[in-house]
């Protein structure tokens, strides 16, 4: 299931030229992750509740368009499904309805107590 999340750009959001910090894009993703996640029942609540957590292993990111001023972004995610050790989610960043960026990430699942990874699938069907 794919949403749409918006951002209003905040002032400390923007470098001295007014283009959106690198940070701040970074923090946008993560967020719609988390949030995405909990709505679909395997985010923070679901994880510390049975002693795991997600940690993000990577990253990839393409940027088509890095206007200045940018006053607000909408930004869509999906997770992507997951393999072995690791799941994935997608990311679409939009600006007034133009695709500026898309973004893939990789995350892992682990146990608290005994500090090993686990495989997603094994974890989330139950």
């Amino acid at each position: 299931m794919q949403n749409n999340y918006k951002y209003n750009i905040r002032y400390d959001e923007v470098d001295m030229d007014d283009a959106l910090k690198p940070a701040a894009l970074l923090n946008f993703l993560q967020d719609v992750a988390s949030l995405n996640a909990n709505e679909q029942d395997f985010g923070s609540d679901f994880v510390f509740s049975h002693g795991l957590a997600w940690f993000l292993l990577k990253y990839r990111i393409e940027i088509y368009d890095y206007d200045k001023n940018i006053k607000e972004l909408d930004i869509k995610t999906c997770s992507r499904g997951a393999a072995k050790l690791f799941a994935y989610r997608d990311f679409e960043v939009f600006q007034c309805g133009k695709v500026v960026a898309k973004a893939t990430s990789q995350w892992g699942l682990i146990d608290f107590n005994s500090k090993h990874m686990l495989p997603p699938l094994d974890i989330l069907k139950n």
